[in-house]
Order: structure tokens, then sequence, then C-alpha cells
């Protein structure tokens, strides 16, 4: 049927502008005389450099996990064989800065960690900047070095803005949560804090905390899969599909020319589950 010849043959990927085919409409249409070719761009550098950084970082992590758990936390041997690697690996999941204080307010860590993950709501923000610095770098004339420069210091900071929240703060983060919600019964059965054992838990400030964290936990989870799943490659989250329509339709209003709201990046976050 003629509705699905623009469809015939069509690369599907999280960004048209990684892939595209050349000359392939009029091949849909009957002209034989000039067969569809692919072309392939080569990676930038900048998306390379993210792309094994978040790696690096995952791998840095998974071995921290590793080496301090099971025997290497009893056996002294194994302990200072692994001890060079744990070093460096604490760096992964923030460790040197884990200190805890009982003089301070008890859960001002939890309070610390819950803005953390509130920072969804600048997401929407920060992909349209670096759509738009997308746009205007390529638009922009090949010999304007200072707008080059420009934009691509905006596509920079959205990479570690994005790169900090969703790769490196996950980690302490819903470790966080985790010993918030380690309740413990004591010899009468009041569940008490493991980490603080004056804290009764699901009482007062530690029942708000606990709210709070499984309910803007669960968005910051959502938020950070997604970031996952392009490899934080920003411009393929913004022309990526879901089905076969746009996860970010074009919108004129826009000064990106795509729909990128708070509402619609939710609404992506879920879905793409």
């Amino acid at each position: 049927p003629s509705r699905w010849r623009s469809g015939y043959g069509r690369l599907y990927t999280a960004s048209r502008h990684i892939a595209q085919w050349d000359e392939l409409d009029k091949y849909n249409w009957g002209d034989t005389v000039l067969e569809p070719k692919l072309f392939i761009r080569e990676a930038l550098l900048l998306e390379v450099a993210i792309y094994f950084a978040n790696i690096l970082f995952f791998i840095g992590q998974l071995l921290y996990f590793s080496s301090n758990r099971g025997s290497f936390t009893t056996d002294t041997q194994a302990k200072a064989t692994v001890m060079p690697i744990a070093a460096l690996t604490k760096l992964s999941v923030l460790e040197p800065i884990t200190v805890r204080s009982v003089n301070l307010f008890p859960f001002w860590r939890t309070v610390f960690f819950l803005m953390i993950t509130l920072m969804v709501v600048i997401c929407p923000n920060v992909l349209r900047t670096y759509y738009d610095a997308e746009r205007k770098y390529e638009q922009g004339a090949a010999h304007d070095l200072a707008n080059r420069k420009t934009q691509m210091r905006r596509k920079i900071r959205c990479y570690i803005i994005s790169f900090l929240l969703f790769s490196v703060l996950v980690i302490p983060t819903f470790e966080e949560f985790a010993v918030l919600l380690n309740c413990q019964a004591d010899e009468t059965g009041t569940k008490r804090m493991a980490g603080n054992e004056d804290t009764i838990c699901y009482v007062g400030w530690h029942l708000v905390m606990t709210v709070a964290a499984v309910v803007f936990g669960v968005f910051y989870l959502a938020c950070g899969l997604l970031f996952e799943t392009v490899n934080f490659n920003l411009r393929s989250l913004m022309e990526s599909k879901l089905g076969a329509q746009a996860a970010f339709p074009p919108d004129v209003k826009c000064s990106c020319g795509r729909a990128v709201t708070l509402r619609r990046l939710t609404y992506v976050m879920f879905r793409h589950l």
C-alpha cells in the first residue's frame, strides 16, 4: 500500500543524525536508476568520551561492590589483595563524602539526596538547551569559530549535568535511601533505624522522609534509566521514537524545535519501561 512506501527500508535508529538513507523516496516511487544508499556518520569525540566514561564508571561501581562483599570483608589476605582496586573504586560511589554526624539534623543526608532526585525537573531545560545548541552548531558557518565554541560549551555542560545526576549520584542516592529504610526491631518490638538507633521508624520526620524518598525516588530512577538507555547521547534521546511516534514531537513554539516539557518527559520516562 502507498501509505507504507515512505517507511519501506527506513532504518529506525535512536537518531536519524547517525544513519540516513539517500535517494530512498525516489526509489520507493519506481525510480530504479538511483539505488538508495545508507550513509553512517562517524561518531563525535564528545559522544565517544561520554560513552566510555559511563562504561568505566559502571565498572568502578561494580568492582566496588564486588570487593566489599563476601570473603573480602573477613579474609585479611583477600582484602589486602584487592586493596589497591578497592581504594580506587570508592571514588565511583563517592564513599569519601559519606560522612555522618550525629550532631546535625539526623536526616540532613536524606534531605540532600532528595534534592538530587528533584533535579528531574530541570531535565527538560537541559534537553532543550542541548538540542538548541546542536542546531545552532550545525547551522552556523564553519568559519564562525566563536559560535561553534559557544555551542560546544553549552553541549558539554548539558552532558556533564546529565552524567552527574544520572550516573555519578545514582548509587549514593539509593544507598542513602536504603539506610533510611533499614529498620530493625529492638527488644521491645519498636522498629528503629539501624544506622541511628535513636530514631524510631515511620514516625514523625522518618515517616515524612520515607514517603518522599519512595515517591521522588521512583521518578528519579525512571529518568535515570531513560538516560542510561541512550548512553547519555542527548541527541539520540531527543530524536528517539515511542513506537511510530516521536518521543518529543516537533513544536514550533519551542526555541529548540521540539516539545520538551516536564509532562512529556514524564510520559516518555514511564512509557519506555
